[in-house]
């Protein structure tokens, strides 16, 4: 066998890709590359407190005088409610109503925090315990052995990620799947009812996956399996329908527009890493009218606060399910009258 028998197949008989193809590849890769940088790290570089809703109880004079060095601290970053009493302030952070209070009592003060409702948050009380601490210390003229504000977590993480470092890294893969879901749904499946059906038993089949893996194996997640599971589930089929949705309305091209708002807008906004309260106004309220934000936001309340305050984020999936759905149905229908007149 001769040397010129052994050499591989060249493709230098096709057309070689013109200079413009070229230029115009490198650029969108370029411009992909910035986009993504973008999205992902925008969110966490303009993140701080912004009008997050604390709870303080405390005699009159205190409570001016903690109100006023929050304000100059870090102004507008706290929202600060009067409650009647500690108990009333453990009520409302617990029910998700608060993220967080202040107390001060004859024999000292605690800051209460809720690390489930976001882990930057209660990091942010923390330093407002060590600061108001300080102020008290400096006012009496006296360094006290213990701290004057003690910190205690009302409603903490799940015992296996006390960090929220597995919640938060295991949004992007529900979100991936149900991405997943919506392309193959809108291009492997054929048939308005399969597709639908398909969207539905893949969106509970990896939620019962996921549920196993996040709560029962890694411990997570807290609270009621089932609830997690559904909650899940139905982020999924939201998104899943979201995709299937356009694309029946629009084609490749409404595809690609679901999936670019999901994955690029959804998810860096979802308030996964960086909670809503952190977030520019409007950027928060865009994250939470998003399929990955609403899943955020129902989890966090199923997992940790026994479902308070879940009924919005739930809303907001049902809506881009029922949407999706709807555009899946009027798709089919516009094609089956095309085919009619075809023929």
């Amino acid at each position: 066998m001769t040397a010129t028998e052994l050499r591989v197949p060249s493709s230098s008989s096709a057309e070689p890709t013109t200079w413009r193809r070229l230029t115009a590849l490198v650029v969108t890769v370029a411009a992909l590359a910035g986009i993504l940088v973008t999205a992902f790290a925008w969110p966490a570089v303009n993140a701080e407190p912004r009008d997050v809703p604390i709870g303080l109880a405390a005699p009159p004079e205190a409570a001016g005088a903690i109100t006023a060095a929050l304000e100059q601290a870090q102004p507008g970053a706290f929202d600060v409610r009067e409650v009647a009493d500690e108990q009333a302030a453990r009520a409302a952070v617990s029910s998700r109503e608060l993220l967080g209070a202040i107390v001060v009592g004859p024999e000292g003060g605690t800051v209460l925090t809720a690390p489930a409702a976001g882990a930057p948050i209660a990091q942010a009380l923390d330093a407002v315990a060590v600061a108001l601490s300080r102020a008290f210390a400096q006012q009496q003229g006296t360094a006290p052995a213990e701290p004057f504000f003690t910190v205690e977590a009302v409603v903490p993480l799940a015992p296996g990620d006390p960090r929220g470092a597995g919640f938060s890294s295991s949004v992007l893969p529900v979100v991936l799947v149900s991405l997943a879901v919506g392309i193959l749904g809108a291009l492997a499946i054929g048939g308005t009812v399969r597709r639908l059906l398909f969207v539905g038993a893949a969106a509970v089949g990896a939620a019962l996956v996921v549920a196993l893996v996040a709560d029962s194996w890694l411990g997570v997640l807290d609270g009621g399996w089932w609830a997690q599971a559904a909650v899940v589930a139905l982020a999924i089929a939201a998104a899943g329908a979201g995709v299937v949705g356009l694309g029946a309305a629009l084609g490749r091209a409404g595809i690609g527009i679901a999936v670019a708002v999901v994955m690029l807008l959804g998810n860096p906004l979802s308030g996964a890493a960086v909670p809503p309260e952190l977030l520019p106004a409007g950027w928060s309220e865009l994250g939470q009218a998003l399929p990955p934000g609403a899943f955020v936001d129902a989890m966090r309340s199923v997992a940790y606060f026994g479902g308070a305050d879940a009924a919005t984020p739930l809303l907001v999936l049902g809506a881009w399910v029922a949407g999706g759905v709807a555009l899946v149905l009027v798709g089919g229908a516009v094609r089956g009258r095309r085919a009619q007149r075809r023929a």
